[in-house]
């Protein structure tokens, strides 16, 4: 039996907004709830803010953020989950254990 594990680094961030939509309509996910969804992810932004010594603190501006979905949150892994749901069925061989951005497949071999 071979074992391989997989975790995908950084993929929360990486989460195309265009392709998790249609998952999202392909699963039935339509309506006044995709709008919610489409409206939780659009048009969000970020910045970085670092307290140095004390009370000074220094500020990166704000960026818009065309991609990804958020990590600490009640939506973040479910959306991830959907994305990615389908991305390893072209492995026909071993047993397949996802969860949410780790992957392990075992394979009987000789």
């Amino acid at each position: 039996m071979k074992g391989f594990c997989f975790d995908l680094t950084k993929a929360f961030d990486l989460v195309n907004h265009s392709i998790l939509f249609r998952k999202l309509e392909q699963y039935g996910i339509r309506g006044p709830a995709l709008r919610w969804i489409i409206s939780y992810l659009k048009d969000r932004k970020q910045y970085v803010e670092e307290v140095t010594s004390g009370y000074a603190k220094v500020t990166s501006r704000v960026q818009k953020i065309n991609v990804g979905v958020p990590q600490r949150s009640v939506l973040g892994p479910p959306l991830f989950i959907i994305y990615v749901n389908d991305s390893f069925e072209f492995l026909r061989t071993g047993h397949k254990v996802m969860f949410v951005d780790n992957l392990s497949i075992l394979i009987s071999c000789n």
